[in-house]
């Protein structure tokens, strides 16, 4: 499970989902936002046609963001752009932090390296390494403006059914 708190799942009607087995903090530049352990999630949902470009809905490469981004849709705590830019910066935030992870471990195992043979090194472990591509964040990105719609409206209407039943939103 990659160090994520999680239990997949397949629910009745078929979907394949992850179930928070702890709440999930994340820090943004919005502030701090709790996911609730029991959450449900779908990861990054795509067309199957993106799967062999993107990644599969279940990728680590982004699936910690994913998760946050399904909470921001379903409990709509900002704006849908609001939402989509917070997972961008997730998304963003982690691959730099892997990135920068690598220099430093570079630095660490060689004090006395030459700038020729850091980006050698760099480049050489970058290929060995799992790291989203500064191009993928901004196709999921935009993938997400431009098909993300739907979900948004839906949980939207599920909120105000659920509001009008009398049912409380956790927020």
């Amino acid at each position: 499970m990659q160090g994520l708190p999680i239990l997949p799942y397949i629910r009745e009607d078929g979907e394949i989902v992850v179930i928070l087995q702890k709440d999930m903090a994340y820090y943004t530049s919005r502030g701090l936002i709790i996911v609730p352990k029991g959450f449900e999630s779908d990861g990054c949902s795509m067309p199957r046609l993106f799967w062999r470009i993107i990644g599969k809905p279940f990728d680590f490469l982004y699936l910690r963001e994913a998760i946050l981004h399904d909470w921001l849709y379903k409990k709509q705590l900002f704006d849908r752009e609001t939402s989509d830019l917070l997972f961008r910066e997730e998304m963003q935030t982690s691959a730099d932090f892997t990135r920068e992870g690598i220099r430093l471990s570079i630095i660490n195992d060689n004090p006395d390296i030459s700038e020729k043979e850091f980006n050698k090194e760099y480049e050489k472990i970058l290929d060995e390494v799992r790291v989203l591509s500064n191009a993928k964040i901004k196709a999921i990105y935009w993938g997400l403006r431009v098909g993300g719609w739907a979900a948004w409206n839906n949980h939207a209407r599920v909120n105000k059914k659920e509001l009008a039943n009398g049912e409380q939103q956790p927020r």
